[in-house]
């Protein structure tokens, strides 16, 4: 029975130590990190204060800046700036935020210039007419772009919360009224989360 019991012992420290090896060799190589790369504007962005990076459906990088839009190839940079009146273009150099949605298009919230989405045909910014009304998009001020569960988008403007329906494409416009415990506590939205 004593020759038992040594070899159980012996089989339980092996298995011990093979087991701690083992750990050795999964925190050595997932500790292993490539050394990061920094980029300035002297390599493309043209922007040191970066407000939003987002990656889309096919890899690039999309930078939002306090000067305009970059897209990352891993390569190069391409910038996307407003364009004036040029509807095609961004209406203001500022991005606040970013959102790749679930059929992959980016949209930008433009700070003082709207909603924007990017058109991947033509490699352009297209701008969101400003609508007022039942069924527009009416606010110039774009803090925070999200995607719900559902796939609908909420947007954060200085106007309270816009939200587009799926089905009719409209924007449902959700405001702060005073006197009422119903509607939002402020007008000025600056962050959108689901709860779980």
């Amino acid at each position: 029975m004593g020759i038992v019991t040594r070899m159980k012992d012996k089989w339980l420290v092996f298995r011990f130590t093979a087991l701690v090896i083992s750990f050795l060799f999964v925190t050595q190589a997932s500790g292993q990190i490539d050394k990061p790369l920094f980029y300035n504007s002297s390599e493309g962005i043209s922007q040191h204060s970066i407000t939003a990076i987002t990656q889309d459906h096919k890899g690039f990088l999309w930078i939002a800046t306090r000067y305009g839009l970059h897209r990352y190839d891993g390569i190069q940079y391409r910038s996307y700036l407003d364009g004036g009146t040029d509807s095609s273009q961004l209406s203001n150099n500022v991005i606040n935020t970013l959102l790749v949605d679930h059929n992959g298009d980016i949209w930008a919230g433009i700070n003082g210039g709207g909603l924007g989405f990017y058109d991947y045909s033509e490699d352009h910014y297209e701008l969101l007419p400003l609508q007022e009304g039942e069924c527009g998009f009416g606010s110039r001020q774009v803090n925070v772009i999200f995607q719900d569960e559902q796939l609908r988008i909420w947007v954060g403007t200085d106007q309270g919360v816009y939200v587009k329906d799926k089905g009719s494409g409209c924007w449902k416009h959700y405001t702060h009224q005073k006197n009422s415990e119903q509607s939002l506590s402020s007008g000025n939205i600056a962050s959108i989360a689901q709860d779980a």
